[in-house]
């Protein structure tokens, strides 16, 4: 997130946030975090984030969700560009992987479950296509995600026939 971080003016001066874009923290957040020549923590809460606000970004489902997809070719770009996707391939998958997901978590609770089975099908689809092989991300099998998903063997299938299940209420 671009909320909770304080910045040197002078790493905007390349970087500019996507017009007409939602999560466009999540398209120059580490485009910025990789140009720092330092990154500092100040471990006090400084700022009041109210976390599940009403009508919030990541409260709201519609078509706008699948602009989360452009953000991780953003994230991806910005590895590419700094020459260090190699170097942090996995660290660059997780962080897809994470932002995708928690769209993936807002849209199954969707009343609109066309666009929620859309864009389950498109999440998969997407890190199937550019990370064949997300599902071994170390990051990833550490993180509370695979808990949460519980994939049988095949999760894609899983979500397909829940989505399916969905549809018949």
């Amino acid at each position: 997130y671009l909320w909770n971080k304080i910045y040197r003016r002078e790493l905007f001066e390349n970087v500019r946030f996507p017009v007409g874009q939602v999560f466009e923290d999540d398209a120059v957040i580490y485009k910025l975090l990789l140009e720092a020549k330092k990154i500092g923590l100040v471990n006090e809460p400084l700022y009041n984030y109210i976390v599940q606000r009403a009508g919030s970004i990541t409260n709201t489902v519609d078509r706008k969700i699948f602009d989360i997809f452009k953000a991780c070719d953003s994230i991806i770009r910005s590895f590419k560009e700094k020459g260090v996707d190699q170097l942090y391939f996995s660290e660059m998958e997780y962080l897809c992987i994470v932002h995708i997901f928690a769209r993936v978590r807002s849209v199954v609770n969707s009343k609109d479950i066309r666009l929620a089975f859309e864009f389950i099908d498109a999440a998969f689809k997407y890190l199937n296509r550019h990370f064949p092989n997300w599902r071994d991300n170390e990051h990833y099998l550490r993180s509370r995600i695979p808990k949460l998903v519980k994939h049988p063997p095949n999760p894609y299938e899983r979500v397909r026939d829940s989505a399916f299940r969905l549809k018949a209420y």
